[in-house]
């Protein structure tokens, strides 16, 4: 397993679960997902287990680049002509609300998250990237022209699309911290806790782990890309190749995406350079729940560097990977798939923003039967 700049930390992990327990909602996967979901159930006053078959914000929580921005993979005219306006409008409202929620947690709970809102930008570089950036302009965004992009980072571009209120943090802090206010809030949490198998009971199930058993009234899956090993759902996964460089002086603000966004980048407030992507190169080989080193993509990462206005020496600090959960469609599977068997995955790359709105919604509709997120365009049926 490669080891990502935001996991190269010093970490305890919590006991393993080795008894037998009871609860209301099991919640299967420690991400940003599963995190967030436990945080607000056991905010609402409900009693909450988290299992994680690892340690907290392992897998793609702590693997991504850290990039926080509005909306959703499938563009908003689609989502305009496929659910409505109001529908597409909301969605993208409210993750435009959820990096702000995010902010807020962090100022006000001290997660040492390194929370940026310095806006984030995907830059076209010929006239085919920029005609369907254009199309992709949404609510919060703005087009910007070739001079006020090239100003922005990359000089050989035609234009851009500027999400001001997008923002940039260390995921793997973030998750970890939120963990802590859920264990605060009464939830409980266990890692290196694999889950086995489960079985229906009368009036609950029965999850066995790699360690206990917890009896439970509802489980909710927040697999993502490890979704199809506990139960049959179209989320294939998808490695993801990225790279961190030594600090040095910060000559970029902000996140950024270019190459048709296949490439992201940015510089942490300490100076180091995140730089991931490339699949594009490599497609076949990505196709994979294996977070090995791709050499052919890792050696473009770090040519493409030379396409940044960094000013400095630096080194090659990190190389790693982390596995994606993709649908079809590449929008999330939110919803009950069997009867108390609930499914929040399949964020297909866009997990950050949008794993943590819809956790905090869904916590919303698990107790109170409705949620303000419109949920019609992620039900499991459209899979039926």
């Amino acid at each position: 397993m490669t080891l990502s700049y935001w996991l190269d930390r010093q970490y305890t992990p919590r006991e393993p679960l080795l008894d037998v327990v009871t609860t209301q909602y099991c919640i299967v996967g420690g991400g940003i997902t599963g995190v967030s979901l436990a945080y607000y159930l056991a905010k609402l006053g409900k009693h909450v287990i988290l299992l994680e078959a690892d340690e907290i914000a392992s897998k793609a929580s702590g693997r991504n680049g850290g990039l926080l921005v509005p909306g959703l993979e499938k563009r908003y005219d689609l989502c305009v002509q496929d659910y409505g306006r109001p529908v597409a409008h909301k969605i993208w409202q409210l993750t435009s609300q959820a990096i702000e929620i995010m902010k807020t947690l962090c100022e006000e709970e001290h997660i040492d998250a390194q929370f940026l809102q310095e806006g984030v930008i995907k830059y076209a570089m010929n006239q085919e990237e920029l005609n369907d950036l254009i199309t992709r302009h949404a609510p919060y965004s703005q087009l910007l022209t070739k001079e006020e992009a090239q100003k922005k980072s990359l000089r050989k571009c035609v234009g851009a699309l500027e999400y001001p209120k997008g923002a940039s943090y260390d995921p793997a802090t973030f998750v970890r911290g939120l963990a802590r206010l859920a264990e605060e809030e009464g939830a409980t949490l266990y890692e290196n806790a694999l889950v086995v198998d489960w079985i229906h009971q009368t009036d609950h199930y029965s999850i066995e782990t790699s360690g206990g058993v917890v009896h439970a009234q509802k489980i909710i899956l927040c697999t993502n890309a490890y979704t199809k090993e506990l139960i049959d759902l179209p989320i294939r996964p998808v490695r993801n190749q990225a790279l961190a460089t030594s600090s040095f002086k910060r000559t970029l603000t902000g996140g950024h995406y270019s190459a048709d966004g296949w490439m992201y980048f940015k510089q942490t407030p300490s100076g180091e350079v995140i730089l991931g992507g490339g699949r594009d190169k490599d497609k076949k080989t990505e196709e994979t729940d294996v977070d090995d080193l791709n050499p052919t993509i890792q050696g473009y990462l770090t040519n493409y560097l030379g396409n940044l206005p960094l000013s400095g020496a630096f080194a090659i600090t990190h190389r790693w990977a982390g596995i994606m959960g993709f649908t079809p469609d590449k929008l999330p599977i939110i919803g009950e798939v069997k009867k108390d068997i609930h499914v929040l995955a399949g964020f297909s790359g866009l997990g950050n923003a949008l794993g943590f709105l819809c956790a905090k919604e869904y916590a919303q509709k698990l107790i109170n039967g409705f949620c303000e997120l419109p949920l019609e365009p992620f039900s499991p049926k459209r899979f039926s």
